[in-house]
């Protein structure tokens, strides 16, 4: 989403916000993913870093019938915020 908001791929986006940690700027980046999802930026469905298991157990938990759609479930909820989804 941020590398969206900086016309960047998602590795630039990465690494911008990497930067950013190390440089002891991090506190901006809830406001930078604020701006994303009010310019409608979205999660891409292959950069939340779960696994098929994941998706599958997740599939099976909220009652989704494809693992396909499983995965689009959570790039919407990581969009929203909801990243301790994933969290184990």
């Amino acid at each position: 989403m941020v590398g969206l908001l900086w016309n960047k791929n998602v590795v630039g986006g990465k690494a911008t916000i990497g930067r950013k940690i190390l440089n002891g700027i991090g506190s901006d980046i809830p406001l930078l993913l604020e701006e994303s999802r009010a310019a409608l930026n979205k999660c891409e469905r292959g950069d939340m870093g779960d696994s098929y298991d994941d998706a599958v157990a997740l599939a099976r938990a909220w009652n989704i019938g494809s693992v396909s759609e499983a995965k689009w479930t959570i790039a919407i909820k990581m969009t929203d915020g909801y990243s301790d989804l994933l969290k184990g």
